[in-house]
């Protein structure tokens, strides 16, 4: 998982996503870590390492890594993305609409 700025005790996405890291790591035995973003610059960089390191689904959380995650999904094929608050083709997304339900990365397990 790449947090946005916040990190991963922000009470906010970062946090519900890595919730759902856990989660994942917990019920169903997969590998999960994070790499926290404390610049934007630090985005496509903590990504590419997911990559590198042949991570199978790469989390990202923010709309501002929307760009960066998209420039990944279209170089890596192989790879699954998935980003929290932010939605576009050819990426599983959960966008957030104020006063709705809507899917979260903490429901993660429940795609896998």
């Amino acid at each position: 998982m790449v947090t946005d700025l916040g990190g991963i005790d922000d009470k906010s996405f970062n946090a519900t996503a890595y919730a759902g890291v856990q989660q994942a790591i917990d019920e169903l035995g997969v590998d999960g870590k994070y790499l926290e973003s404390t610049q934007q610059s630090d985005y496509a960089r903590n990504i590419q390492q997911f990559v590198d390191e042949g991570a199978d689904l790469v989390v990202t959380v923010g709309f501002l890594l929307g760009v960066d995650t998209a420039v990944a999904a279209k170089a890596n094929p192989d790879t699954y993305f998935t980003i929290v608050d932010y939605s576009y083709p050819d990426c599983f997304g959960t966008d957030f609409v104020e006063g709705q339900t809507c899917g979260s990365a903490s429901e993660l397990p429940n795609v896998l």
